[in-house]
Parts: structure tokens; sequence; C-alpha cells
């Protein structure tokens, strides 16, 4: 994609009619085009643009009248606001604006419906995008928008692929140093973590899903790095995970199983 066409698509954004479509192509070409970030933020009035699409949306996800349409543009925007706070030249004003703060409401939905929990989702990615960057100020905002209390929710009563981002945007806070420590370090919050983890290994006995079993055990492997916390996983582990040889749901399965193995180092030696 030319810089051409990216600079005509940026300056699309202004215009209405074209905003779902420009908004599209700059998001599915983002990895072509590095600079993005810096050029979205650099654009006059677009950032603003953004942040009033997503005002937008509060009434229709408030209201339960999202359509395909729109729950596509939300992603979009979230998806941009993302780019925004994942680049090292954007983060901090990114973040000093407050733009991720507006998500919020997209990470309290009550409908299990796809068309709501894609935006969910999109939003959880921008706070675990966050924790990524190992960057104190970034790590600091993200565990103040209860990164962990909403992952934990929705690891309890999402789809199976609401539950898995969940559960992935929580082994990247724990697998942040900042982020293990503030969980582990807050006796409540890592018991709850303990008991939601050991909640979905019990829940999908009956159909396996071994991509976020696999997250599961490394959740608990990160959180086992701390002694008194790793007393408390020796005492509430799931029977289906006290078997390293255990060929319960995990069959013949290596990666899990391999996982499995480390765990128990962790955890009884």
């Amino acid at each position: 994609m030319t810089d051409n066409v990216v600079n005509e698509l940026i300056d699309s954004l202004r215009n209405k009619a074209k905003r779902y479509a420009s908004l599209w192509q700059l998001i599915r070409h983002q990895d072509q085009i590095p600079d993005l970030a810096v050029r979205i933020w650099n654009a006059p009035d677009v950032t603003s643009i953004l942040l009033a699409e997503l005002c937008e949306h509060y009434g229709i996800v408030q209201n339960l009248n999202m359509t395909l349409q729109a729950s596509r543009m939300l992603c979009n925007v979230i998806n941009m606001i993302k780019c925004l706070a994942m680049h090292p030249d954007t983060r901090v004003s990114c973040l000093k604006a407050n733009l991720p703060f507006y998500l919020q409401p997209f990470m309290l939905i009550q409908s299990n419906q796809a068309l709501y929990e894609k935006p969910c989702g999109a939003s959880l990615n921008v706070l675990g995008a966050l924790m990524m960057a190992h960057d104190s100020f970034a790590t600091e905002y993200a565990l103040k928008m209860d990164l962990v209390p909403i992952c934990l929710k929705y690891m309890e009563t999402g789809s199976i692929s609401l539950k898995t981002t969940a559960t992935y945007i929580l082994l990247t806070c724990l697998e942040n140093t900042e982020g293990c420590y503030y969980v582990c370090h807050q006796i409540e919050l890592a018991s709850a973590a303990i008991f939601t983890l050991g909640n979905i290994v019990r829940s999908i006995r009956e159909h396996p899903a071994l991509p976020i079993v696999r997250l599961v055990i490394r959740c608990y492997i990160q959180l086992s790095t701390d002694e008194g916390i790793r007393m408390i996983i020796r005492l509430n582990l799931p029977e289906e995970l006290k078997d390293a040889h255990s060929k319960f749901f995990f069959g013949s399965y290596q990666r899990v199983k391999s996982c499995i193995r480390e765990l128990h180092v962790k955890v009884y030696s």
C-alpha cells in the first residue's frame, strides 16, 4: 500500500460515508504501515472522530441494538485505538488522553451474542497490548482499569471464544513482572484467579478445548512463581491436572502434557 493511498484513506476517515470502508482497509493492512499510529495521531481531527464513533456505539450496546455492520465498525475503531496504544511513539500520548478508558462500556456487556462479544474481546486485547509493552506506565494504566477482574468475569461467563481471549489476556498480565506481582500480592485476587482457572478445567471435561487448557496451565505456572500462591495452587489444583500422566481429555497431545509436567515441577518440587 503506497503512502498516497494511506494518506487518502486517513483523510477519508473525516467523511462519514467513507469511514467504514477506509477504516477497514487501514486495519486490514496495518502490518504494512509501520507508522500508521503516528499518522493517525498526527492527522487533524481523526482521533476525535474515533472517540466520537466509540461514544455513538454506547447507546447501541446499552439498548442491545447491535447490527453486524455496527459491530464490525466498532471492532475496527477499537483496533485502531489498540494500534495507538501499542506504538512506542503514540502510547504515552494515547494513555494521557485516556482513550482506552472509553472502551470500558464494551467490557461490561450483558449479552453472550457474538455481535457484542467481539467488541468486548477487542477491548480486552487493547489492555493486553498495554501489558505486553512491558512499560510501567502502560502496565499501571491497564491494572487500574480492573483488567484482571474483568478477565476473570469473562473466563467464567463468556463463550468459549471470549473465555479463551480473557484467559490469554490474564496470562499476558501474569507474564508481565509487575502484573504478576500485582495479582500475587492481593491474596483475594490471586485466590479468585485460581478458583476461576479450576472452574474452566472442570467445565470443559465434556467438551475438551485444548488451546484454552494450555493457557490455563500456563497461568497456573506463572502464579506458582510466588511461594505463598504456590501453596494455594497445590491445595486447589483440579483433579484433572494432578496426574502428569493422565490422558483425561488431553489424550496424547504432547504440548499440553509438557505444560502439565512443567506445572508439577513448579507446584510439587
